[in-house]
C-alpha cells in the first residue's frame, strides 16, 4: 500500500511540475523575445522576414502559435514580397506525445503577395506540391497521422493531414505586362478577394471538400472576372494518383449570364496521364460537352479530346453580353453548332470529323496542324449552301460597294491581312486549304459548285483551283500570289465559258452596253499593295468570244444605213430598235490598267459583216469602238434597209461609236474619217461622167469638184 501512495504521489508531483513548467512558459515567457532570433535565422537563408505583430503560442489543448502582421522576401531565392495580417498552425497535442504530427488547422488571413516575374510565380504556383511531396501517410490509415516506422533520417516528417484550412481576403498581383502601343501604361492583373477553405485534407485516398473563390481584375477585361471553385479532392500520394469528383467551376463577369463548367477529372501520376469526364459548360443557351484524355504529360504528350458545342441561339447570346446585332437580320445565328474529334501532341494537332452546324448551312471535314518547325496547316472542307444575305441584310449590298470604295486606297497589309495572317504563322511552312461549297450567295452573285484549292509556302500563295457555276455559265481560275515583297504580285489564268453579259450587267449594276453570252480566255499579271494600283497595273491578253450579242445603247446598222441614205439621196429609214443584235463576237483582247482592247474583232449582222478595234475605259467609264463594215448584197438585214449603190456595197464602212456609258444612245455613232466626203465626191463625179458634157468640159468640172471636196 506504501509503495502505491509513494507512486501516486510522485506522479502528482510530477504532474504538478509539468503545470508549473507550462505555467513558467506560457506566462513567464514571452515568445515575442524571440522575433530578432527567428528573423536572423531566416536572414541566414536568405529570407528577408520581419515580424511586426506579436507572437503568441499555447500548449493545452493543442499546440498552436499564432503569428501577427509579417513581411517577407528574398533576393536570393524565388519567394514574391508577401504581407501578411495574421497566421495561425495548431497541431494535435496528443499525436506529437505519440510522436505523429497532425495538423489540426491552418489559418491565413489578409496575405498580399507581390509577384514580379515568372520564377516567382512558378515558386508560388509549386508550393503546394511541394508540400504534398514531403508527406507520407503510410499504411496506417490514420488521416492525421504520420507512423515513426515511416520516418526518414532528418527527423519527423511534415504530414499534410489538415482538420481545417482556412485561408481568406487575399491578394495576389500578376506579373506586369506591357501594353502595347506609344505611351501605353504597364498592365497589371490581379487577383483579389481570394478565399480557399478545406476539411480533412490528407494524402491516403480519402475524399475531402475544398472551395476557392476570387475575383480577377484584368484591364484588358471590362469588368471584374468572379470565379468561383468547388469539388471533391481525393490524393493517394503513394500511388500519386488525384482525383476531382463532381467540380464545379462558375464565373461571371459583371452583369454577365454566368459560365458554369462541371467536369470530373482523374490524374495518375505513376502513369503520367489524365482524363477528364462528364465535362459541361454552360453560358445561357449555349451548352457544351466534351471528355478529354491525355499521356506522356511530362514529356511527349499525347492527348485525345471529343467536343461537341449543342445548337444554340448565338444572337441571343450576344444579346445577353450586349453586343449590337442590330445590323444582323432577325433571321441569321438562330442555330449555331460544332463538334470535332481532336488528336494531338506538342507537335501537331489532328481535327477529325469536323461539323460546324450556320443555320441552314453545314460544313463537314476535317483538319490537321503541325505545331514544330516547319509548321503546317491542311485544311479540308464541304459545305452546304450558304447564303451571306442571310447575315449582311438589305444594307450589305450598300455596305459592300463603300468597302470596295474605301479598299481603293488601303495599304497592303490591310488589304492582304487575311492571307498574310496565316502565312506569318506557318513561316517557312506549309498549307493546303480545299474548300467546297454547293452554293453561295451574295446580294451581287450566286456561285454555285464553289471549289477552292490553294497551297501556300514562304509567303507565296499557289491557287491550284478556283472553280464555280455562276451568271449562267462557268468560272475557272489558277494562279500565284506572291507577298515576299513590298508590292505584291498576282498571275492568274482564268477561263469563263457562257457567262451571260445581261445577268453580270444586272448584278452589279454596271449598265452595261452589251448582253450576249461571254467566253473568255484570259492570261493576266498585276502587281500593287492597293485596289488603286492592282487595277493600274494590271496586264493581260487572250481570246474572247461572245456568242449571241445584243449592243443595247446603239444600232451600228442604223448608222451604216443613214450613211447610205446620205449618198443615194433617198429617205432614210426611222423606225429603227435602240440596239443591234450581232453574229458571234470573236476578238484577241488585251487589259492594260483599266483598259480593255479588243483588237482585232470580228463579227456582222445580216449581209453587212463588221471588223475593227474597241477600247474600254473603266476609270473614265467610257468606249471607244471602231466598226469597219462591209455589206454583201443589196439588203443590211431582214428589217435593215436597202443599198443599189454598188459604191456603197462590197466596200468597207468605217463607223465610230464612242461615248460614257451612262450617255450612250443613238448619238454615239457616227462615220469615221472622211468616207462620206468620199462616197459624196465619187457619186458627183459619177453623175458628171454620165452626162452630155464634152470631154473637156466633164474633166474641168470633176477637177474643180474634187479641189473643192478635198478641202
Amino acid at each position: 500500500m506504501k509503495v502505491i501512495k509513494w507512486v501516486l504521489a510522485t506522479l502528482a508531483a510530477f504532474l504538478l511540475l509539468v503545470c508549473i513548467a507550462i505555467a513558467y512558459l506560457l506566462i513567464v515567457v514571452d515568445p515575442n523575445t524571440f522575433k530578432p532570433r527567428i528573423e536572423q535565422l531566416a536572414r541566414d537563408q536568405g529570407v528577408d522576414l520581419l515580424i511586426e505583430g506579436d507572437l503568441d503560442w499555447q500548449i493545452l489543448p493543442n499546440l498552436a502559435i499564432h503569428i501577427g502582421r509579417t513581411e517577407l522576401s528574398s533576393n536570393v531565392h524565388p519567394i514574391p514580397k508577401t504581407r501578411l495580417q495574421s497566421t495561425a498552425l495548431s497541431l494535435d497535442l496528443l499525436a506529437l506525445l505519440q510522436r505523429k504530427v497532425a495538423i489540426k488547422s491552418i489559418n491565413i488571413d489578409g496575405a498580399d503577395i507581390d509577384l514580379q516575374n515568372m520564377a516567382q510565380a512558378a515558386s508560388l504556383a509549386a508550393a503546394p506540391a511541394a508540400a504534398a511531396g514531403t508527406a507520407d501517410t503510410g499504411n496506417q490509415g490514420d488521416l492525421k497521422a504520420i507512423d515513426p516506422e515511416n520516418e526518414d533520417s532528418s527527423g519527423m516528417p511534415l504530414a499534410l493531414a489538415i482538420d481545417e484550412l482556412d485561408i481568406k481576403n487575399a491578394r495576389i498581383a500578376l506579373p506586369q505586362s506591357q501594353a502595347k502601343g506609344a505611351g501605353a501604361k504597364m498592365q497589371r492583373q490581379v487577383i483579389e478577394n481570394l478565399s480557399l477553405h478545406g476539411r480533412n485534407i490528407s494524402l491516403d485516398g480519402t475524399p475531402y471538400p475544398i472551395v476557392l473563390r476570387f475575383d480577377y481584375v484584368d484591364p484588358a477585361l471590362p469588368d471584374t472576372l468572379s470565379t468561383a471553385f468547388e469539388s471533391s479532392i481525393t490524393i493517394e500520394q503513394k500511388s500519386m494518383r488525384v482525383t476531382a469528383e463532381n467540380a464545379n467551376l462558375n464565373l461571371i463577369l459583371g452583369d454577365k449570364p454566368p459560365i458554369a463548367i462541371d467536369f470530373n477529372l482523374t490524374y495518375d501520376g505513376q502513369a503520367d496521364t489524365l482524363s477528364v469526364r462528364d465535362f459541361q459548360l454552360t453560358h445561357g443557351d449555349l451548352k457544351t460537352t466534351a471528355s478529354a484524355s491525355a499521356k506522356n504529360l511530362a514529356g511527349d504528350i499525347e492527348f485525345e479530346t471529343s467536343l461537341d458545342l449543342k445548337a444554340t441561339k448565338l444572337r441571343h447570346l450576344l444579346r445577353q453580353w450586349q453586343i449590337d446585332t442590330a445590323s444582323i437580320p432577325e433571321n441569321a445565328l438562330n442555330r449555331v453548332a460544332f463538334s470535332s474529334q481532336l488528336q494531338g501532341t506538342k507537335q501537331a494537332l489532328n481535327a477529325k470529323s469536323i461539323t460546324i452546324q450556320l443555320d441552314d448551312t453545314t460544313f463537314t471535314g476535317n483538319a490537321r496542324v503541325r505545331l514544330a518547325p516547319a509548321k503546317s496547316l491542311t485544311l479540308d472542307l464541304k459545305g452546304t449552301s450558304l447564303d451571306l444575305k442571310r447575315y449582311l441584310g438589305d444594307a450589305g449590298k450598300d455596305a459592300n460597294q463603300k468597302a470596295t470604295t474605301a479598299g481603293k486606297g488601303v495599304p497592303g497589309e490591310a488589304l492582304f491581312a487575311p492571307i498574310a495572317a496565316p502565312l506569318a504563322w506557318l513561316d517557312n511552312g506549309e498549307g493546303t486549304i480545299d474548300l467546297r461549297l454547293a452554293q453561295l450567295s451574295t446580294h451581287e452573285l450566286t456561285l454555285k459548285d464553289l471549289k477552292l484549292s490553294l497551297q501556300a509556302r514562304q509567303k507565296k500563295i499557289q491557287l491550284k483551283q478556283l472553280g464555280m457555276n455562276t451568271l449562267g455559265g462557268s468560272v475557272q481560275t489558277q494562279g500565284a500570289i506572291n507577298l515576299q515583297t513590298s508590292m505584291p504580285q498576282l498571275n492568274l489564268v482564268t477561263q469563263m465559258t457562257n457567262i451571260s453579259l445581261a445577268e453580270a450587267s444586272a448584278a452589279f449594276d454596271t449598265g452595261a452596253v452589251i448582253e450576249g453570252q461571254l467566253g473568255l480566255s484570259l492570261n493576266a499579271q498585276t502587281r500593287g499593295a492597293t485596289v488603286d494600283a492592282l487595277h493600274n497595273n494590271l496586264n493581260g491578253q487572250g481570246k474572247l468570244n461572245i456568242a449571241s450579242p445584243h449592243v443595247k445603247s446603239f444600232n451600228i446598222e442604223k448608222a451604216y444605213c443613214d450613211i447610205a441614205a446620205l449618198v443615194e439621196k433617198v429617205e432614210p429609214v426611222k423606225n429603227w430598235p435602240a440596239g443591234t443584235r450581232l453574229t458571234d463576237i470573236n476578238a484577241d483582247i488585251q487589259l492594260a490598267g483599266k483598259k480593255i482592247t479588243l483588237s482585232p474583232y470580228t463579227s456582222g449582222l445580216g449581209n453587212l459583216s463588221l471588223r475593227g478595234n474597241a477600247t474600254i475605259d473603266l476609270g473614265t467609264e467610257s468606249f471607244d469602238v471602231l466598226a469597219i463594215t462591209r455589206l454583201s448584197g443589196e439588203r443590211t438585214s431582214a428589217n435593215g434597209c436597202v443599198v443599189k449603190s454598188k459604191r456603197i456595197r462590197d466596200r468597207d464602212i468605217p463607223i465610230r461609236c464612242r461615248d460614257r456609258f451612262d450617255k450612250a444612245g443613238a448619238s454615239s455613232c457616227s462615220p469615221d474619217g472622211n468616207i462620206v466626203r468620199e462616197l459624196l465626191q465619187e457619186a458627183v463625179i459619177k453623175k458628171i461622167s454620165e452626162s452630155n458634157l464634152d470631154e473637156k468640159t466633164g474633166e474641168a468640172i470633176e477637177g474643180l469638184l474634187r479641189g473643192i471636196l478635198n478641202r
